[in-house]
């Protein structure tokens, strides 16, 4: 029984951690977002969207 609830508390802390950096992701993305608007490059927000290269790049230049 111990050795069940000690997966389960795992398993708990493992979904926390997983749900805690895709809302980083979604944190970073947006400022990255805010970023190419207000520098007047709207259209690399859609580019990085679908190219992972790229918005590593972006991120990269921007420091986030």
């Amino acid at each position: 029984m111990k050795k069940n609830r000690n997966l389960g508390v795992r398993y708990m802390q493992m979904e926390e951690l997983l749900k805690k950096r895709e809302q980083e992701g979604e944190r970073r993305f947006g400022e990255l977002a805010l970023k190419l608007f207000e520098t007047g490059r709207e259209k690399e927000i859609i580019e990085a969207a679908s190219n992972p290269k790229l918005r590593q790049a972006l991120y990269r230049e921007f420091g986030l």
